[in-house]
């Protein structure tokens, strides 16, 4: 989370955390963004696993991942209301 301070002119400064990729072993989506946030999947067999994407239209964070019959996240310059 970005953390930031007043100014004297109330304006705030925020200091953005550095980029991260996720390790090579946890499951994750490209889709473009800057920040990676953690989804929770349900498996059909009720089983739960945490992936994580970067687009930054995700309007829910709990749901069935793309591999399990979820949407996949929207893609940065693909977003469907721009075509």
């Amino acid at each position: 989370m970005a953390e930031g301070t007043i100014t004297n002119r109330g304006f705030a400064l925020l200091k953005k955390p550095p980029l991260t990729t996720p390790a090579a072993e946890e499951v994750y989506y490209e889709a473009g963004g800057t920040q990676f946030h953690v989804h929770v999947c349900t498996t059909p067999d009720g089983k739960t696993h945490n992936w994580k994407c970067n687009s930054p239209y995700c309007a829910s964070l709990i749901g069935s991942c793309p591999d399990h019959g979820g949407e996949e996240p929207i893609h940065v310059g693909r977003e469907p209301w721009k075509r």
